[in-house]
């Protein structure tokens, strides 16, 4: 499958009690906190992983907050 533009695609071989294995497309293996997947994936799941800046998760931030008070102003 063709990852988003700046993310990596994987699929989940694994979960233990606290993390979960993901085999990236090129070939490597990763362990993250089992937290961070959502809760639909399982083993066999294809996932995609990005990786933020701090400004980028400040301007994200502020994107979301203005729709909702867009949303909000216009009574949806």
């Amino acid at each position: 499958m063709p990852s988003l533009p700046h993310t990596i695609h994987g699929v989940i071989q694994e979960f233990s009690d606290d993390s979960a294995v993901i085999k990236l497309d090129n070939g490597e293996t990763v362990k993250l906190p089992k937290h961070l997947t959502s809760e639909s994936a399982n083993a066999g799941s294809g996932v995609h992983l990005a990786i933020f800046s701090d400004a980028d998760v400040a301007l994200e931030h502020e994107r979301l907050a203005k729709k909702v008070l867009a949303e909000l102003l216009r009574g949806e």
